[in-house]
């Protein structure tokens, strides 16, 4: 299986295939309302269940206090988290090497400067002594030679844009 997530550790076997940048983005109404001056925290915030400590590090990052939003939608799906985003819910931090379209289309914008690299990763996961079949080792060669030829990782860095 192949999974995104903040996890390092696991009952079965794991490779990090790669790693995820990550920001918060929002529709362009919702940044309107934070360059006229609304707070952070009254923008609900939408966060993945699978990668909850992710506000706590871009707050860091981005030299701000970690006080939790008004308002938090849970959402066990990136899609249906980046949907709500669009739709003008709130803010989301996505993983930016997926949402690339949604950013030059508009649908989405990032209304601060701020990232986090290697936020989370997406491993792939088999049980042990699976790794070394053929059929896992043509799928591993395969998604690297993949992720390769669309460009590296960036390294273990948390940076201002």
């Amino acid at each position: 299986a192949i999974r995104h997530t903040t996890q390092t550790r696991f009952s079965v076997f794991s490779e990090k295939l790669a790693d995820v940048s990550g920001a918060p983005v929002c529709a362009p109404q919702i940044a309107a309302r934070l360059v006229a001056g609304e707070s952070i925290e009254s923008i609900p915030r939408l966060t993945l269940l699978q990668a909850p400590g992710v506000w706590t590090l871009w707050n860091q990052a981005a030299g701000r206090m970690d006080i939790p939003p008004q308002r938090e939608l849970l959402f066990e799906s990136l899609g249906d988290g980046l949907q709500a985003a669009i739709d003008g819910l709130g803010l989301i931090m996505a993983p930016l090497g997926l949402i690339e379209k949604h950013l030059k289309t508009g649908q989405l914008v990032m209304p601060f400067k701020e990232k986090v690299e290697r936020v989370s990763a997406y491993r792939l996961l088999c049980p042990h002594g699976n790794e070394a079949s053929p059929k896992v080792l043509r799928l591993r060669r395969w998604i690297k030679a993949v992720i390769r030829n669309s460009g590296s990782p960036t390294p273990a860095t948390v940076r201002k844009a």
